[in-house]
């Protein structure tokens, strides 16, 4: 089991960051979602959602 999910990892990890990078930035923020009307805070979104989800990928 271990061969195949060391196969499929870089897909995955691949996937994932198209939607999730692994580093949140103002820049990564405003493509995603807009201009916005306050500003971002990318460290608070680094810490509650880029990150744990990049420790449980894998």
């Amino acid at each position: 089991m271990r061969d195949v999910l060391a196969e499929w990892q870089p897909l995955v990890d691949e996937t994932i960051e198209e939607l999730l990078p692994r580093r949140i930035d103002d820049a990564y923020l405003t493509e995603f979602f807009g201009e916005p009307t306050y500003q971002y805070q990318p460290e608070a979104i680094q810490g509650a959602l880029a990150d744990p989800i990049w420790r449980i990928s894998w």
